[in-house]
């Protein structure tokens, strides 16, 4: 026969066993209930990141569009920037569009080109199709120019154009500039001598008669010099001056620097909302330090 004491002792230990019992079913039930929850949780929130992320990349999808130019990687598009790129050569319209970039150099028919209202120098080697934007890009620098200095400069600093070489990191893939199809800039010369003289162009005719043109001629001098003397007094610069991208993009400093700042954003901002090239690189890109790369390559990229 148990002694009292035993019993006392089995039924406190069925009371404990069963509390923790108790406590062990509530915790697993308190377990699978969070557990649920959570689950329920997670995947509610992965339904709705798809939605999150086509609201966040909403806008980027404006401004950018994967794609493959002269530099590689994603492109600005020419919508995001202001421009109509139907305004001028739509994409797969160009003359070049359609032609390979990959392997040999090819054979292409290129022509010097030294500018008609404003001097190359050096003078481009360009395909004929790439004349057009060249032509353009002169109206715009004028126009900037004499916004910004009254004055319009002698002659645009050419840095590179035809050369047979692929683009860097590419592999195989050729260069605009293989193509002709592409200009390198690295300044703006403004002399006092040459303020106002424009290169010879297709429409320039020679002299008829000799009296007439050399009065003409001196006359034409005169009134030149006399113009970029007030005009360099007007705009506070010394007569002869260079604006380099190396020197100048985006420098701050004393008024002339700010000057020279102002110019070349204004004249990259022009040329981008008229799209007259559809490649613009600068600084802000790789190996271009020191030049702006302007080219028509098959698809809009922006990297200044």
């Amino acid at each position: 026969m148990a002694a009292p004491g035993d019993n006392l002792e089995q039924r406190s230990a069925g009371r404990n066993a069963a509390h923790v019992g108790a406590r062990v079913a509530y915790f697993r039930k308190m377990g699978r209930k969070m557990g649920r929850s959570m689950v329920r949780k997670i995947r509610c929130t992965a339904r709705a990141l798809p939605a999150v992320f086509s609201v966040l990349l909403a806008g980027c999808a404006r401004e950018y569009t994967p794609d493959t130019t002269e530099a590689g990687g994603a492109v600005t598009s020419a919508r995001a920037l202001g421009r109509d790129p139907s305004s001028r050569y739509p994409e797969g319209e160009y003359p070049l569009d359609g032609m390979r970039r990959k392997g040999d150099c090819p054979d292409m028919k290129l022509q010097k080109f030294s500018g008609e209202t404003l001097r190359l120098s050096p003078a481009a080697r360009i395909t004929p199709s790439f004349r057009e934007p060249l032509l353009e890009l002169e109206q715009v620098v004028r126009e900037v120019s004499l916004r910004v200095y009254d004055r319009v400069p002698s002659s645009i600093l050419v840095a590179a154009s035809y050369g047979c070489r692929t683009v860097n990191g590419s592999g195989r893939r050729l260069s605009e500039h293989a193509l002709g199809n592409a200009i390198d800039i690295k300044g703006f010369r403004f002399a006092d001598e040459d303020d106002s003289t424009p290169a010879k162009g297709k429409g320039s005719t020679s002299s008829t008669k000799k009296g007439t043109s050399k009065s003409t001629s001196a006359a034409q001098s005169s009134a030149a010099k006399t113009k970029a003397g007030t005009a360099a007094k007007k705009s506070g610069d010394s007569a002869s001056f260079d604006v380099l991208v190396a020197k100048h993009w985006k420098a701050r400093g004393d008024a002339s620097t700010r000057r020279a700042a102002r110019f070349l954003e204004e004249l990259t901002q022009a040329l981008l909302q008229r799209d007259v090239f559809r490649t613009l690189l600068g600084p802000a890109h790789r190996d271009h330090d020191d030049h702006f790369h302007f080219d028509m390559a098959p698809t809009h990229y922006v990297d200044l």
